[in-house]
Parts: C-alpha cells; structure tokens; sequence
C-alpha cells in the first residue's frame, strides 16, 4: 500500500496524456500521406484509433485523485481499452506498412510511430501498476 492517503496527494504533471496526444498528432500528420483511396479502407480506422487512446487517457485522469474503489474501476476500464487500442493500431500500422509500404512515409515516421505507442503502453502499466497499490480510504 502507497503510504500517502490520496486526499494528501497532489497531482502532478501526466506523461501519458501527452505522449497519448503526441501519437494522435503524429498519426494525424501521417495519415494524410496514405492514399486517398486508402481512406475508408484503413487509414480512417488509424486515425480514429489514435484519438481513442488519447481520449481514453484524458478520461482515466479525470478519475485523479482517486476517491473510491468505483474510480479505481472506472480508471482501470478507461486505460485497459487504451492498451487494447494501442495494440489494434499497432496491427493496423503493420497491414498499412505492407500494403502502402510506398505511401510517402519515411522510416523516421514509422519507426516514431511505433516508440509512440510502445512509450504510452509503459506508462500506462506503471500507472496501472501504481493504482493497484493505491489506499482509497
């Protein structure tokens, strides 16, 4: 158990909420870049991934500090279907990269792409991790 009640915590600046950010701008920019014929087939599906993983971070901290075993719930369902998002874009990715290999994206891009997303997956299990050691009472 964490030795510092939540009532005393304040909170401080959260990383995964700007690295959550910084892959939807990411995404945002690159997509643009796929053809337009790959729209509705798949970089829509890429783009709309992004910014759920962004929005469910933003909603999970809203639960901070956590009061009750219902936000403890609450964040913890937020965070796993970002987890589960991250790893649906990151197979997206994968399927693009093959079939749009050509598509105007550098190997900067995709490589950045990729430690985005593996960067947000560890923040979220610290997080994750440090809430399951967190006293509500």
């Amino acid at each position: 158990m964490s030795n510092v009640k939540v009532k005393d915590r304040v909170e401080t600046k959260v990383q995964f909420v700007d690295t959550a950010r910084e892959l939807a701008v990411h995404t945002l920019h690159y997509a643009k870049k796929f053809p337009k014929s790959a729209m509705f087939l798949i970089t829509k599906d890429i783009v709309d991934l992004s910014k759920e993983i962004y929005k469910s971070v933003v909603c999970a901290n809203v639960f901070f500090p956590i009061q009750t075993e219902t936000d403890v719930a609450e964040r913890y369902k937020l965070f796993k279907h970002a987890l589960g998002c991250i790893e649906t874009l990151d197979s997206l990715l994968g399927i693009a990269r093959d079939d749009y290999g050509s598509a105007d994206i550098s190997d900067y891009g995709w490589v950045h792409w990729g430690e985005l997303m593996k960067s947000e997956e560890n923040l979220i299990k610290k997080v994750l991790s440090s809430d399951r050691k967190t006293d509500v009472s």
